[in-house]
C-alpha cells in the first residue's frame, strides 16, 4: 500500500534540533522545520527529489535570526517559493514574530523578504502558522489584538513584480477574546481558510474555523465553520487544510473511533454555500492519539498525523490517508516508521504532493536527543493525469512531463516544477535581499546509507542561505507551555500513556 520509504535527515544533525517542526511537500521539493537547530536560532532545510531519491540543497536560515526565534515552526511551499515562520523573533517588541520567503532561482535559494504585521505588538506570535499559494502568502498571530482584545489575526501579503506588500489584516466580525484567531491558516486560490480553536461557541473552546474570499474590493469574510457535534475543550479549528471548494477542520481531542480519539470535519462549497459533509475518524483510533492534529491536501488525497498512536511505542506517532470518490471520503491506508520508536511523535506535521506523502518525527532520537527524522512514502497506486511525478511509469497514461503526468504524448521528467515569478526583497520593510553560498548537488555528491527503512539522505554538500547575518547569539527564551504549544507534544494535557 506504501512503499519507496525514505527516511531524510540534514546533513548536520543537531540534538534538540527537532528536525520536523513542520514539513510542507510541492512537485519534487520538500522543505522541513527544525527549529531548534543552528545555534537554537532554528532552520529550514530544502530538498530536491532526483531519480536515486531525496537530496538537500540548502539550509536556510533567517535574516537577522536570533537564538530562540523558532525559525522553522512553520512551513508552507508553493512551487519554488517557501514561507518560513519564526514566531518568537523580537524587533524591538517581545515576541511580536516574523515569517520569511525564500525563493528558488538562477541554481539557488534566495532570501526573497522579511514579512511582519504592519501594526505588530509584542507577544502577538505572528508566523505562528503560514500558508502560501502563488503570489499570496497568509500569516497567522494568534495573539494579535483586535479593539482591546486578544482576539488573534491573520495577514495576508500580495508579490507584485519584485515586492511583498500587506494586503489585508483578517479578523472575524464576532471574534472574542482569547479565540486564537489565526492558530492555523491555508489558502487556494481566493479562498483564505482560519483556525480559531479557543471560540466558545459550543462550549469553552469548543473552537471555529472561518472562510474568507477574495473579492474586486478586497477579502471578505464568506462564513463560520463549527462541528455540527461540537463539544467544549475539543479545540476545533487547530489544524486546518483547504483544496478549493472543499475544507478540513482538525479536532485532535472530539470524539471518534473511541472519546477522544480525535475526528477532522470535511465542508464542502456550492451555489447554496458551505456544508458539512463527513466526519471522518480513524478506523482503529484509540483514546489519546491525537488523530487530526496535522493536515495536508492535494486534490482527492488528504493525509491526517495522529502523532500519539502507539503502534511503535509509546506516542510513537503514525498517519492516516484518506481519498475521494465522487463526494465519499474512504480511509485508503495508515502508515508508520518501520524503525519508530516511542515518543517519536511520527505524524507530527504531514505534507502531501500527487502520491507522495511525508511525515515529521521531530523527537526521534538520533546520535542525540530530539535530533528529529522526516519520512517520505509512495502511495502505491499509479498516478492519474495531472498528479506529481518522476517518470513515465509512475504514470496511468505513460507519460511524464515537466514533473506532471500528462493525458497524452512522450516527455522526459526531471524538472522541478512551475517557477514562481522573480522578485526581490520587499524594499520597505528596509532588510537587502540575501546572498546564497551553494555547493550545487551533482550525483556524484550522493550517498545512501541502509538502514531499516529504505535509505537515509542527506549527503549531499549543501549551500546555507541567509540574508544579514546578524552575528548575535541572542538569549534562550523561556515560555510557558499554555502561551505558545510547541508542534510537539501539545495536543493533549495528560502524560503518555504506558
Amino acid at each position: 500500500m506504501f512503499s519507496n520509504i525514505f527516511a531524510l535527515h540534514p546533513q548536520y544533525r543537531e540534538e534538540f534540533g527537532a528536525f520536523g517542526s513542520s514539513v510542507s511537500l510541492s512537485g519534487n521539493r520538500l522543505v522541513v522545520g527544525a527549529r531548534k537547530a543552528a545555534n537554537r536560532k532554528g532552520a529550514a532545510h530544502a530538498f530536491l527529489r532526483t531519480d536515486t531519491g531525496w537530496l538537500e540543497e540548502a539550509e536556510l536560515l533567517a535574516v537577522d535570526g536570533h537564538a530562540g526565534d523558532d525559525f522553522g515552526f512553520s512551513i508552507a511551499l508553493s512551487g519554488n517559493t517557501t514561507l518560513v515562520g519564526a514566531p518568537l523573533t523580537n524587533d524591538g517588541l517581545r515576541f511580536p514574530g516574523a515569517a520569511h520567503v525564500f525563493t528558488h532561482r538562477d541554481g539557488g535559494w534566495i532570501h526573497e523578504a522579511k514579512l511582519v504585521g504592519r501594526d505588530g505588538m509584542s507577544l502577538d506570535l505572528f508566523g505562528y502558522s503560514v500558508a502560501i499559494d502563488g503570489d499570496t502568502a497568509v500569516v497567522g498571530a494568534f495573539q494579535a489584538r483586535h479593539e482591546g482584545n486578544e482576539t488573534g489575526a491573520v495577514y495576508v501579503f500580495g508579490r507584485t513584480g519584485n515586492s511583498w506588500q500587506e494586503q489585508a489584516r483578517l479578523v472575524p466580525a464576532d471574534a472574542r477574546h482569547h479565540d486564537r484567531v489565526g492558530i492555523s491558516v491555508a489558502i487556494s486560490g481566493r479562498t483564505i481558510l482560519i483556525g480559531a480553536d479557543g471560540s466558545d461557541d459550543q462550549g469553552d473552546s469548543s473552537g471555529a474555523a472561518y472562510v474568507f474570499t477574495k473579492h474586486e474590493d478586497g477579502w471578505h469574510q464568506e462564513t463560520k465553520l463549527t462541528a455540527g457535534d461540537g463539544a467544549e475543550s475539543t479545540f476545533f479549528g487547530h489544524p486546518v487544510a483547504l483544496e478549493g471548494d472543499t475544507a478540513f477542520v482538525g479536532t485532535y481531542l472530539a470524539d471518534g473511533k473511541t472519546p477522544g480519539s480525535g475526528a477532522v470535519y470535511v465542508y464542502a462549497r456550492d451555489e447554496r454555500g458551505w456544508t458539512e459533509q463527513s466526519k471522518l475518524v480513524a478506523g482503529d483510533g484509540v483514546t489519546g492519539d491525537a488523530f487530526g492534529a496535522s493536515l495536508a491536501v492535494s486534490g482527492d488525497k488528504l493525509v491526517v498525523g495522529a502523532p500519539q498512536a502507539d503502534d511503535r511505542g509509546t506516542w510513537s506517532g503514525a498517519g492516516y490517508v484518506f481519498v475521494r470518490e465522487d463526494a465519499t471520503w474512504t480511509e485508503f491506508g495508515k502508515f508508520v516508521a518501520d524503525d519508530g520508536a516511542p515518543r517519536d511523535e511520527t505524524g507530527a506535521a504531514v505534507g502531501i504532493s500527487g502520491n507522495t506523502i511525508v511525515a515529521s518525527a521531530p523527537k526521534r532520537d538520533g546520535a542525540g536527543h530530539d535530533m528529529g527524522s522526516a519520512y517520505v512514502f509512495e502511495m502505491g497506486h499509479a498516478l492519474t493525469d495531472g498528479a506529481s511525478c518522476r517518470n513515465d511509469s509512475e504514470c496511468i497514461s505513460n507519460a511524464c512531463a515537466e514533473g506532471i503526468c500528462q493525458s497524452t504524448g512522450e516527455a522526459e521528467c526531471g524538472s522541478m516544477g512551475t517557477s514562481g515569478p522573480s522578485s526581490q526583497n520587499h524594499g520597505e520593510m528596509g532588510f537587502e535581499e540575501g546572498s546564497t553560498v551553494r555547493s550545487p548537488c551533482t550525483q556524484a555528491d550522493v550517498t545512501f546509507v541502509e538502514t531499516s527503512v529504505d535509505h537515509v539522505s542527506g549527503g549531499c554538500a549543501l549551500g546555507r542561505v541567509t540574508g544579514n547575518d546578524a552575528g548575535f547569539a541572542g538569549l534562550g527564551l523561556l515560555l510557558m507551555a499554555v502561551t505558545l504549544r510547541a508542534r510537539a507534544g501539545h495536543y493533549s494535557a495528560k502524560s503518555p500513556r504506558h
